[in-house]
């Protein structure tokens, strides 16, 4: 796996239009800052930047995809796409800024747990959001706490769950030759494991197709998660 990073740090200017604020996140051969308009600096947005390497397989144009879908639907659990553009060694979309995700704040517990009334909200929330990713003939594949995040701080859609990372997400309905109909795409015969070890579901872990249920069995995991502080094999996964 090559380690190149794309060429952007903070003060860096995309596409002559985006100053690169803050550093949010970065993994694999990704990134993501928060970034503040050049010419309105008070307008802040969240940049996600892919390297464009030869022998990796690029995440960010499945992850356009379906939030330009999720777009489209007037989904209310997604960020809204702002544009999508080309750097010196990279790829990048800009898109809505949100705050803290669920795992930030659940590690900010002194418990590491939520109440059971929180985690029902949330449960129903992201089972809600999930819906809508399934209503577009997507498959998330990456169902846990990182990528689950409330709106801005002091904006009315903090209380708002918004669901994120579609970069391994898995088109499972597909046009059904020239009837213009949808069916359940053909499952595969090798897989290759996609997802986190923690929440994923039995049938990822054996390398099998993954469903709409196997999305409902990583939020399960996570609801979990929520109630008790920690899940059972937690310990194992240390092994």
């Amino acid at each position: 796996m090559t380690t190149n990073r794309p060429k952007i740090k903070v003060a860096s200017v995309i596409n002559r239009k985006y100053l690169a604020f803050r550093k949010l996140g970065e993994g694999g051969c990704g990134v993501i800052y928060e970034v503040a308009m050049v010419k309105c600096p008070g307008r802040r947005f969240a940049c996600k930047a892919e390297t464009t390497v030869f022998d990796e397989d690029p995440t960010l144009p499945m992850e356009h995809k379906v939030i330009s879908k999720l777009n489209e639907k007037n989904s209310i659990h997604c960020v809204e796409l702002i544009e999508k553009g080309q750097g010196e060694n990279y790829q990048f979309i800009v898109m809505t800024l949100l705050g803290p995700s669920l795992d930030a704040i659940r590690s900010t517990l002194p418990t590491n747990k939520f109440s059971t009334y929180s985690a029902l909200v949330m449960a129903i929330q992201a089972l809600d959001s999930i819906r809508e990713i399934h209503e577009i003939g997507f498959i998330h594949r990456d169902v846990k706490p990182a990528n689950f995040a409330i709106g801005t701080l002091g904006t009315p859609k903090q209380r708002l769950l918004h669901v994120l990372d579609f970069g391994i997400s898995r088109q499972f309905l597909v046009k059904d030759g020239e009837g213009g109909g949808l069916r359940i795409r053909k499952p595969r015969r090798i897989v290759p494991f996609r997802g986190t070890l923690r929440y994923c579901s039995v049938a990822a872990q054996e390398r099998k197709e993954q469903g709409r249920h196997d999305d409902l069995w990583s939020l399960f995991y996570m609801i979990v998660e929520f109630v008790k502080g920690s899940l059972p094999w937690w310990v194992l996964e240390k092994k």
